[in-house]
């Protein structure tokens, strides 16, 4: 095979290199990625609550409350006083993926006593894959800095509770993915 050849078909190279990776969540959870459009790490969450809650307030509100601080440094000082210092990188500032969907299984099965869980696939490049942050001891986990965009999100796994009672509902706010939908087994 001649790899520099012009002929090869660059979406075929593309697919070759990508692969997916698994978040899970609750079906409530899940409504609010879909409706962001992203996967948001804790810091990014609070973040987003804070524009939202001081959107239509004067900028000297948010100073009055908190004097000399960005939202960003309060939404880090929050999230901080949840988790412990080691955990800044991580649980903060990062959100967790798996590279094997049966990683998250437990995790989104766990949300079955109330709407049920989902666990969505996200396609990314292997390249990407290979400099984010391993969790301790477990190569299969991930750390993604920030927020991972749905725009390569390619399928849903519905756990029972989800598919039973909400399929409908988040078929309709996942639409604009156009993902594949599957049962969690």
């Amino acid at each position: 095979m001649v790899v520099n050849n012009r002929n090869i078909n660059k979406g075929f190279i593309r697919k070759f290199y990508m692969a997916l990776v698994y978040h899970g969540t609750s079906k409530y959870k899940g409504i609010l990625v879909a409706r962001d459009g992203a996967i948001l790490s804790n810091l990014e969450k609070r973040i987003e609550w804070f524009k939202q809650m001081y959107y239509n307030q004067p900028s000297r509100n948010f100073e009055k409350e908190f004097p000399g601080m960005t939202i960003e440094q309060i939404a880090l000082e929050i999230e901080s006083s949840v988790y412990g210092k080691h955990e800044t990188e991580s649980r903060i500032k990062c959100l967790t993926v798996a590279m094997r969907k049966e990683s998250t299984i437990h995790y989104a099965m766990s949300f079955e006593d109330d709407d049920g869980g989902l666990i969505l696939g996200v396609d990314l490049d292997d390249f990407y894959i290979e400099k984010l942050a391993q969790h301790y001891g477990n190569p299969n986990i991930r750390f993604v800095p920030g927020r991972l965009s749905l725009d390569s999100l390619k399928e849903i796994h519905l756990s029972p509770v989800a598919k039973s009672k909400h399929e409908k509902l988040i078929k309709e706010e996942f639409s604009r993915y156009n993902p594949s939908y599957f049962p969690i087994e």
